[in-house]
């Protein structure tokens, strides 16, 4: 967790949000009254570890709290808008579900992964053997790629924050690896054809080292809540006003001022502190402090699909060698509508499927 204080403004901003949150003083007052920007898990994360001590509010601007995290109801159950899974090391998010009762209702699966190429996913669950089986690589391809997954662990990530993905691939696997296996289907349909060559290989080197983590069955270990996430989202918001603390969904922030006596006006309400969840640039426009740079925002369309039968063929994460603005990667996911139904990217209305439909989605990419 990276805490952004400042002592002028007396305003917390949580950016790459790891950590669950201990309570907080300001102005050395033991009772504040705390607004909390967004509702999605960090602020109700936050809002959980403060409330019964302060008094706080919530400001979330859609109809339901859990912001990335959020579901759509579909008869009996929710389907999350977007993919969720922890791993095994999330030791905060871990203990938070543990406090929550929802340790019971963990369930830990096996994840496989493969490449779709030319009408042909080829799995590429348990590295290095189905590397040595990928026929779209060299045999010394094959060999600098697979030391690579196996050393990806005892790499010190952090010493290759200033080296670029590109030049670390460059380096281990070579330029065939690099323009076969990892610019295409990962980087650039991750980060784009322009930001992809500013990626820190600490970045990949810690993805890579964190999906190696192999359950005996092989595959690395996804742990999924029985109900869906969800059911966190609802234990949270239950706990907060439980407590006292309140959750005022509808309910955008959109004015923000700081007030002679070093308190905070939040849509005309006065607050002791304000902890900000929405990116900087946003919290900026409201009239927060002006806050260190960081790169840009992308964002990512996902589409949920339930379909009769399985088209991935077992394999949960198929990536493909196709380029935007085709679909590059598609996951397999636990739980799913009933068959026939598709959501949208942008809606949370669930509608029957149409050749029309279809042809929509693919041709918006």
């Amino acid at each position: 967790m990276k805490i952004i204080a400042s002592s002028d403004y007396k305003i917390c901003f949580f950016h790459n949000f790891k950590n669950f949150l201990m309570p907080i003083l300001v102005n050395n007052r033991c009772i504040m009254r705390i607004c909390i920007i967004g509702g999605g898990l960090t602020g109700l994360s936050a809002a959980y570890r403060l409330s019964g001590t302060h008094s706080v509010d919530i400001l979330e601007a859609s109809a339901e709290a859990g912001g990335l995290l959020s579901s759509s109801p579909v008869r009996d159950t929710f389907i999350e808008r977007y993919y969720h899974h922890c791993f095994s090391g999330d030791a905060h998010l871990l203990a938070l579900m543990d406090e929550l009762g929802l340790a019971a209702d963990l369930t830990w699966l096996n994840g496989s992964t493969g490449y779709f190429s030319e009408g042909h996913i080829y799995p590429l669950t348990s590295p290095p053997v189905e590397i040595l089986r990928y026929p779209l690589l060299t045999l010394r391809d094959k060999f600098r790629l697979g030391l690579l997954t196996l050393r990806a662990g005892k790499y010190q990530a952090d010493s290759y924050d200033d080296m670029t993905a590109d030049a670390f691939i460059l380096d281990t696997c070579g330029q065939h690896v690099y323009d076969s296996f990892f610019a295409p289907p990962l980087l650039r349909s991750k980060f784009g054809g322009d930001r992809r060559h500013e990626v820190s290989a600490a970045w990949l080197i810690s993805r890579i080292a964190i999906r190696s983590d192999r359950g005996p069955q092989g595959g690395e270990r996804l742990g999924y809540l029985r109900h869906g996430y969800q059911s966190l989202i609802t234990a949270l918001s239950d706990a907060i006003q439980e407590k006292g603390g309140t959750i005022h969904t509808h309910t955008p922030a959109r004015s923000l001022k700081k007030n002679e006596d070093g308190t905070w006006t939040v849509n005309g309400t006065a607050y002791d502190a304000v902890i900000s969840t929405v990116r900087p640039s946003a919290l900026t426009a409201l009239g927060g402090p002006s806050l260190p740079d960081i790169p840009p925002y992308q964002g990512a369309a996902c589409v949920t699909l339930a379909l009769p039968r399985d088209v991935l063929q077992g394999i949960y994460w198929s990536i493909s060698r196709m380029r935007p603005p085709r679909m590059v990667r598609s996951s397999g996911t636990p739980t799913l509508p009933p068959p026939g139904m598709v959501r949208g990217n942008t809606s949370s209305i669930w509608h029957p499927t149409s050749g029309k439909t279809c042809r929509r989605i693919m041709k918006n990419g």
